[in-house]
């Protein structure tokens, strides 16, 4: 993800979509309050059960980005929190979609 930032491009386009990518966020306390900060009631995904699996595959120096990923015509979104390990994504959790 860095890359593209260094590039100017803070996305990319896979196919039909295109991901945005916002960080990177360094703990899963940041991404916590980031999601306050989003308008997320943090509080009910803390105890989610898909939260608390994302959470504990965190590891020292992976890297925590905000994404939001839409169709090439801007009609579909989903958004949320991928976490990066040695330049491969590990695992993403949606906090919203259409």
């Amino acid at each position: 993800m860095r890359e593209f930032y260094k590039q100017g491009k803070p996305y990319v386009t896979v196919g039909a979509y295109i991901w945005k990518f916002r960080g990177p966020l360094m703990t899963p306390g940041e991404v916590e309050k980031d999601m306050l900060e989003q308008g997320v009631d943090a509080k009910a995904v803390r105890e989610h059960p898909e939260w608390i699996a994302f959470r504990g595959k965190y590891r020292e120096g992976d890297e925590l980005h905000f994404y939001f990923r839409t169709s090439a015509g801007e009609v579909h979104f989903v958004e949320g929190y991928v976490l990066v390990r040695n330049r491969g994504i590990v695992d993403w959790f949606v906090t919203y979609g259409n």
